[in-house]
């Protein structure tokens, strides 16, 4: 699958979801956003980790999914 396949595939199914979703790169690089995020402002391109306070980043489990190629989430 290349990369503009699988986004159309996330956009199937994320584009909908009532929270926000994004693809990720491990260099912090937002692939792809859902309706939601974009909603927030969030878009291609950007770093995720530029947005908010770093203390917001604290905990981020993106290196642990990107490593394990899984996907890695908390519950509330």
């Amino acid at each position: 699958m290349n990369d503009e396949e699988l986004i159309q595939a996330f956009h199937v199914m994320w584009n909908d979801f009532p929270e926000a979703v994004m693809i990720i790169k491990k260099d912090r690089e937002i692939i792809a956003v859902n309706s939601k995020a974009a909603d927030f402002g969030l878009k291609p391109g950007m770093k995720c980790s530029s947005v908010g306070s770093p203390e917001q980043h604290k905990g981020c489990l993106c290196n642990r999914a990107a490593d394990s190629k899984q996907t890695v989430a908390i519950t509330y």
